[in-house]
């Protein structure tokens, strides 16, 4: 008799249990369905290097009677696959309403050559440069000796040519913020000399090849010793190619000699 009990319950437990997991399924395909219909309303936050306007226009958000088939996974779906934005954080806040957090790509530098056009991400992929971007405050890498293989979003590896304009970038950014906000410029000259473009400095400073890092610690080092004299006029250049050495070549002759060793 009990033996036919225990049948009873365990029968009676799992019809129970069956009961519960329909009640499950069913609010989760009702509230599914029911978060498709609701959304009429979409913001979106964070967006510096786009507006708005046009990471709507990229999702397809700007057609508002398609949004009845929108749910929270598919406006992040669509909004995650634009090339500018890394992730992005996607809620419901209630009146029909969805917002949209972008997060966008880190980006370190710009790389310009031909038609091309690139902004060179922190994770080193090159991401191609849309039409009216905004925020571009970053220096501008030319004339890489690998310039044929760069493509879409390429990934550098420390072999590629484009990776030595990124130390000095990455350089000056860490050693000295004023000198690379004034940093417009680094001319990777195809495989020789290297050579920067101040926005403040009428003339060229040559850093060579090697030791690039260190080339920005020697500039630094001379940049608050003589800051003042570095606006001149007269001078022609600046060379940090020599090691422990800096040279700036003038216009106009000082004392006997047109070179002047500091």
């Amino acid at each position: 008799m009990s033996t036919k009990k225990n049948k009873y319950k365990k029968v009676f437990s799992v019809i129970f249990l069956l009961f519960l997991l329909g009640i499950l399924l069913y609010l989760t395909f009702n509230l599914e369905n029911r978060s498709v219909f609701i959304v009429k309303h979409i913001e979106i936050k964070g967006a510096d290097h786009l507006t708005k306007e046009q990471y709507f226009k990229y999702a397809n958000f700007d057609h508002i009677d398609d949004y009845k088939y929108l749910n929270l996974t598919i406006i992040k779906d669509r909004i995650i696959k634009h090339p500018y934005i890394k992730d992005a954080d996607v809620e419901f806040e209630g009146n029909d309403k969805v917002v949209i957090d972008l997060i966008e790509k880190n980006f370190n530098a710009l790389y310009y050559t031909g038609n091309k056009q690139y902004m060179v991400t922190e994770n080193l992929e090159l991401v191609p440069q849309l039409p009216f971007t905004r925020q571009l405050d970053y220096p501008i890498i030319t004339n890489s000796l690998d310039d044929k293989k760069y493509k879409p979003f390429y990934h550098l590896t420390k072999t590629d040519d484009l990776i030595n304009g990124l130390k000095i970038v990455s350089s000056f950014k860490i050693i000295n913020e004023d000198l690379y906000n004034k940093l417009s410029e680094i001319d990777l000259n195809n495989g020789k000399s290297i050579s920067l473009v101040f926005s403040v400095f009428d003339y060229l400073v040559y850093v060579g090849r090697e030791d690039v890092i260190k080339r920005v610690v020697y500039f630094d080092n001379f940049y608050n010793s003589v800051r003042e004299n570095l606006y001149s006029s007269a001078i022609s250049h600046v060379d940090l190619r020599f090691d422990k050495n800096i040279y700036m070549q003038l216009n106009v002759p000082v004392s006997d000699a047109e070179d002047k060793k500091l």
